[in-house]
């Protein structure tokens, strides 16, 4: 199944969107994002569009925008863990 580019994000205009690193895009795909790696052909058109500056070595994944709505779930929470109590230091 080939995707259209212009339906998708890459690692990296997903990353800036939620202002993190592609690394951790990369860990939502493995995590089970759903992604897929770009075909020369679009590779070729990503660069056309300069939507990519270089070939990176491990290749590009390609989240369509649809999937984004799974973020929730595949998102690690950040902040302080459930049930336990904040201590009170007065």
């Amino acid at each position: 199944m080939s995707l259209d580019v212009n339906e998708v994000l890459t690692t990296a205009e997903v990353a800036q969107q939620y202002q993190v690193s592609e690394r951790t895009v990369e860990r939502w795909v493995e995590r089970g994002l759903a992604a897929q790696k770009a075909t020369e052909e679009q590779l070729l058109q990503l660069l056309r569009e300069k939507r990519l500056k270089g070939l990176p070595p491990r290749g590009v994944w390609l989240i369509e925008r649809s999937g984004l709505s799974d973020l929730a779930s595949i998102r690690k929470p950040v902040g302080y863990p459930k049930g336990k109590a904040r201590s009170k230091h007065v």
